[in-house]
């Protein structure tokens, strides 16, 4: 098992993507909202990005940004939840099984930690 703790408690959104983004991924809103102004509007959106687009996404959101202190962040243990979400919505593709942002959580995500280790 891995030895990720759940980030501390955030309030959580009515939209179940956003949701997913923030917790259990570690994004605040605005760092979540920036990866849906960039088109990421839910799981499937993802199955046609690879590991390294989602880096290179997280770059450009954050090169694209303005610096100061309502600056968007990205924390960097966030980066591997992305792609743990990334992986789960391609795994459930791949099986035709749904991929509902309200069913990625913290244990789905600490599954996918172990799959992707394999």
């Amino acid at each position: 098992m891995s030895d990720i703790e759940p980030d501390e408690e955030v309030e959580v959104p009515q939209d179940p993507f956003l949701a997913a983004l923030m917790d259990p991924c570690g994004l605040n809103e605005d760092a979540a909202n920036a990866l849906i102004a960039q088109g990421i509007v839910g799981p499937g959106n993802f199955l046609a990005m690879t590991e390294g687009e989602i880096d290179n996404l997280v770059k450009h959101i954050l090169k694209s940004n303005l610096p100061g202190p309502n600056a968007i962040r990205i924390p960097f243990n966030s980066v591997p939840k992305l792609k743990a979400f990334w992986y789960w919505a391609v795994v459930h593709d791949h099986c035709d099984m749904p991929t509902e942002a309200e069913d990625f959580d913290y244990e789905v995500m600490l599954e996918m930690f172990e799959l992707i280790k394999e």
